[in-house]
């Protein structure tokens, strides 16, 4: 099972530079919820758009995208 963690990143050409690595649990079920609540409750214009993928092995990649070529990738459990 993929570690849960927030890979913040921003894209440099054609490739995406981790700028920021968040592995504590509570931060980032809380940074994930307060993206969810901005976009889904209160249309955030600065969130793009949010995708989930599964991994199979117990957590999935939520990704949500933002202005300015930037975007977290949040590992979560299943």
């Amino acid at each position: 099972m993929k570690q849960i963690q927030r890979v913040a990143q921003k894209k440099d050409g054609k490739n995406w530079v981790n700028t920021y690595i968040d592995t504590d649990e509570a931060r980032v079920y809380e940074d994930l919820c307060r993206d969810l609540i901005h976009k889904k409750l209160h249309g955030a214009s600065y969130i793009r758009r949010i995708t989930d993928d599964t991994n199979w092995d117990g957590t999935r990649n939520i990704t949500v995208y933002y202005m300015e070529n930037c975007r977290s990738i949040y590992t979560v459990k299943a």
